[in-house]
């Protein structure tokens, strides 16, 4: 109901968890036995509650198998006390139930508003510029990150972070991947849902576009991808790119007759499935688990990553902190920075009148963005030398296994 009610992609299992946490940490009572108590209840157990414990399924898995006990917890540190805007997410989830409940069970006896205000209980959240959210990347992080051996040569599948007598260079999401990051600002999901057809070659200012596709599709039926409107965007192609070779790899992949270009991440010929076992993750998560904890750990090895005070390391959003932050020059236009990055423009003249592309033509205005990204960003991977596409078998692509000296699985970033 709360997908129909307010236009939602299908649920990817966060808003479900959410549901059944809540009815898990308030006993699991009868919609209409509710009442605002259970919210003030449910944040502050919330709170209490470590964030490194996994829940499991309402019923039937994991802690949420047995009956909530508050005793089955640590008290959280410094270290492991959860976010207020992870509450703040849970509790805004919760109101969109709310308001398909209010027409029923949590429809007021007398008067108006509503039953369960979930957003009464929301915690401002203050930005502290010395603390902020999330770390960025800088250059000399990423350089190390482009010093590991899946772009200068290692071994066979999961062995690509290793060296190797005779040192290889595959190309697929584990290779591209970081750099649509680096090179794009683009978000994980993003990056790994590319179409063959989104990218353009053949045209005066080589582009790539980001749209809601199939391939990201939740139903397999309805096109899907976006996380706000303003993410659909026409991104003019780094050079730095093409240096590398990303047109020979994307004309690789549309040889091989699939329709995205990091197949592995999504067919289930790339993965093996045991019966009864949950299928696996497809897309941005997928490639998280299978190649970039992998990425990551290794270079933070090397050099280690940028951390928030709580302990948060530069992740994979963080090169869209980088790419906004290396573009936010003085001469640069605020709305082509929002272009670039897929944000909402703000004030009233730049969401209603500013149509430059409509205006002066999108080649022109594909010219002035790419000026600028290669004025601004600085080029991280000069030391990586352009190589001839060679690809694994599919269902080895992108499993790039630990560093040497190293196990991400067990030790992850220690």
């Amino acid at each position: 109901m709360v997908v129909d009610q307010f236009n939602y992609a299908p649920d990817n299992g966060q808003r479900r968890a959410v549901f059944e946490r809540f009815a898990w940490i308030t006993g699991d009572k009868l919609l209409h036995h509710y009442e605002p108590a259970d919210i003030q209840n449910y944040v502050r157990k919330m709170a209490a509650i470590p964030a490194t414990y996994r829940f499991g399924q309402l019923g039937k898995t994991g802690l949420m198998a047995k009956t909530f006990n508050e005793a089955m917890f640590d008290v959280p540190t410094d270290e492991t006390r959860r976010s207020k805007r992870t509450i703040n997410r849970d509790l805004s989830i919760l109101d969109k139930a709310s308001q398909v409940l209010a027409k029923d069970a949590w429809l007021p006896r007398y008067g108006t508003g509503m039953v369960m205000n979930f957003l009464a209980e929301w915690r401002k959240v203050p930005n502290d510029p010395a603390d902020p959210k999330r770390m960025p990347w800088t250059p000399s992080h990423l350089k190390a990150l482009y010093s590991l051996a899946v772009w200068q040569g290692g071994g066979g599948s999961t062995r690509r972070l290793k060296p190797d007598s005779r040192p290889r260079i595959y190309q697929d999401a584990a290779y591209w991947l970081p750099l649509f990051g680096t090179y794009m600002g683009v978000s994980r999901e993003e990056g790994a849902g590319f179409d063959v057809v989104d990218f353009n070659f053949e045209c005066e200012v080589p582009y790539v576009l980001i749209c809601a596709n199939l391939t990201r599709s939740k139903d397999g039926k309805t096109k899907a991808g976006l996380k706000r409107p303003s993410r659909h965007r026409v991104m003019p192609i780094h050079p730095e790119l093409l240096r590398l070779g990303v047109e020979d790899y994307v004309k690789a992949i549309a040889a091989e007759g699939y329709d995205m270009i990091f197949p592995e991440l999504y067919v289930d010929a790339a993965v093996s499935r045991e019966r009864g076992k949950k299928a696996p993750a497809k897309g941005g998560r997928r490639f998280y688990a299978i190649a970039w904890c992998y990425l990551m750990d290794a270079t933070h090895g090397l050099r280690p990553l940028p951390a928030t005070r709580c302990g948060k390391k530069a992740d994979f959003h963080s090169q869209r902190t980088y790419s906004n932050s290396v573009l936010a020059d003085p001469d640069v236009s605020e709305s082509i920075i929002a272009d670039h990055m897929g944000h909402a423009r703000s004030g009233t003249g730049n969401r209603n009148y500013l149509r430059r592309a409509l205006t002066l033509g999108e080649v022109q205005e594909l010219k002035e963005r790419l000026e600028v990204m290669v004025r601004h960003m600085p080029i991280v991977t000069a030391h990586v030398e352009r190589t001839p596409v060679k690809l694994l078998h599919i269902n080895k692509r992108s499993r790039v296994g630990s560093a040497p000296g190293r196990n991400a699985k067990l030790k992850f970033c220690q």
